[in-house]
C-alpha cells in the first residue's frame, strides 16, 4: 500500500537590493533573474525569481515587482518584509500543470519611507507545503520531557501509555478534564479508554510527544483524528492527511469520519470524488457497510436531491438497497397532507407494496381534504389507484 502522506512547511527567503534611483532610471521590463535553489524537502523542486524594479507591465509601472517561479506544483504562500517589517503589497497568482508563478508586487510610494542611504533591503519569505510521509511529521517539542516522571495513565484494556497531567491540560484538555475534581481518575492517575483500541491511542500519544511513527496506515491516521476530535486535543495537526490520501480505497474510512466529525470541507471532497466514480465506489463491500445516513448525505451532496423521495427514486434507479430500507420505514411514519401525494406517487412507481397500504389506509382517513388537493388531481391514474386500493384497506 502506498505511503500515506500529510504536509509540513518548510521556509526559504530571498533579499533584493533595490537602489532609488532604480525606481525612475529603469524601464518597465527591465529584469535580473536569481539562480535556481532548491525547495528544501521536497526531493528536487527548485524555485527562483526574477525582480523588476520599475515594474513588469505598463499598469505596474509604479511598484517593485518581484516575479517567483516553483518548477512544480507546490503551494506556497509569500510575506515581504524590510528589516523584519511587514510590508504591504499586492500578489498575483498563477499556476499550470508544471509550476506555480506569483507576482509579488510594492508600490514605490510604500517603500520610499524606507529608502537609507539610497537604497534599501526587500526580504521575501516563501513558506512552502511539501508532501512528506506521515512518520517524518511530529511534534519534536515534546521531546524534552524524557527526564520528566510521568503521573497518569492512559488506560485501554490491559495496555496503558503513561503521560504527564501538566502536558495534557495543554494538549489534550477533554483527557486533562478527567483529572481535575474529586474522581475515582484524579485519585488513582489513571483515565480508562474503551471506544478507541490501544494502536490508536498510543499512535495518538506518540505524535504528540514527538516519537516517529512507524508503519502508519490511513486508518491510523484517520484513529488519531477521531481521538483527538473526541477529546479536544487541537495539537494533532494531521487534518491535510485525509484530502492527500483520498482514493477509491480510501475513500470508505474518510467519508466515514468527515460525516461523523462534521468535517463539511473534506466531506465536500469526498462526494466530489462519489460523483466521479459512483460506479466504481458503490458495489463494493466497504460501501455497503458504511452507515446508511453516510450514503444518503453522499447522493443528497453529489446529485443536489432536495427531499426523502428524491433521494429513494435514485436509489432505486442506482440500486442503493440500504439506503431504501433506511429511510422507507420512518416516511410511513410520519405521513400528512402536504407529504402525502409525493410519498404515494413513489409507492406507485416503484410498487413498494407496504408503503402502498400505508397510503391507502392514510387516504381513506383523510380522503375529504385530500380529493380536493390539486397535487392528488395531478397523479393521474395513480389517483385512481390510490382510492381502489383504499378501499381494500378500510
Amino acid at each position: 500500500m502506498p505511503a500515506v502522506v500529510g504536509t509540513v512547511n518548510v521556509e526559504d527567503s530571498c533579499t533584493i537590493v533595490i537602489k532609488e534611483n532604480e525606481l525612475t532610471e529603469r524601464s518597465v521590463l527591465e529584469s535580473q533573474e536569481s539562480p535556481k535553489r532548491n525547495v528544501p524537502c521536497s526531493s528536487g523542486v527548485q524555485w527562483n525569481f526574477r525582480w523588476y524594479p520599475a515594474g513588469d507591465t505598463p499598469a505596474n509601472k509604479d511598484n517593485v515587482t518581484v516575479c517567483i517561479y516553483v518548477d512544480g506544483f507546490i503551494n506556497f504562500n509569500v510575506t515581504v518584509t524590510i528589516e523584519g517589517n511587514l510590508i504591504k503589497h499586492r500578489l498575483d497568482p498563477f499556476g499550470s500543470w508544471y509550476r506555480k508563478i506569483k507576482w509579488v508586487h510594492v508600490s514605490h510610494h510604500d517603500l520610499q519611507p524606507f529608502f537609507c542611504d539610497g537604497k534599501v533591503s526587500l526580504t521575501y519569505k516563501l513558506s512552502f507545503e511539501v508532501e512528506v510521509p506521515v512518520s517524518l511529521i511530529n511534534h519534536s517539542i515534546f521531546q524534552s520531557c524524557e527526564g520528566i516522571p510521568t503521573d497518569c495513565e492512559i488506560v485501554v484494556g490491559t495496555d496503558s501509555v503513561k503521560a504527564h497531567k501538566n502536558l495534557l491540560q495543554f494538549i489534550a484538555p477533554g483527557l486533562y478534564a478527567n483529572f481535575i475534581h474529586n474522581t475515582v481518575e484524579s485519585r488513582s492517575g489513571k483515565v480508562i479508554i474503551t471506544d478507541f483500541d490501544y494502536k490508536i491511542v498510543k499512535a495518538t500519544m506518540d505524535y504528540l510527544y514527538g516519537c516517529q511513527l512507524e508503519d502508519v496506515s490511513i486508518e491510523t491516521v484517520i484513529g488519531m483524528l477521531r481521538f483527538a476530535d473526541k477529546y479536544n486535543i487541537k495539537s494533532v495537526q494531521l487534518e491535510k492527511v485525509p484530502f492527500l490520501n483520498l482514493k477509491n480505497e480510501t475513500f470508505y474510512i474518510i467519508v466515514h469520519y468527515a460525516f461523523d466529525c462534521c468535517k463539511d470541507s473534506l466531506f465536500n471532497d469526498c462526494v466530489k470524488v462519489f460523483k466521479r466514480r459512483e460506479d466504481q465506489l458503490k458495489t463494493t463491500d466497504k460501501f455497503a457497510k458504511l452507515p446508511p445516513a453516510v450514503v444518503v448525505k453522499i447522493l443528497k451532496s453529489a446529485f443536489s436531491l432536495s427531499d426523502t423521495c428524491e433521494i429513494l427514486r435514485h436509489a432505486h434507479n442506482y440500486g442503493f438497497p440500504g439506503v431504501i430500507e433506511y429511510l422507507e420505514f420512518p416516511m410511513s411514519l410520519s405521513l400528512s397532507l402536504q407529504n402525502f401525494c409525493d410519498t404515494a406517487s413513489y409507492a406507485w412507481d416503484h410498487s413498494r407494496e407496504e408503503l402502498k397500504k400505508t397510503c391507502a389506509k392514510f387516504f381513506y382517513d383523510n380522503r375529504l381534504e385530500i380529493t380536493i388537493m390539486p397535487a392528488f388531481h395531478e397523479l393521474g391514474n395513480t389517483a385512481v389507484e390510490i382510492m381502489k386500493a383504499s378501499l381494500v384497506s378500510k
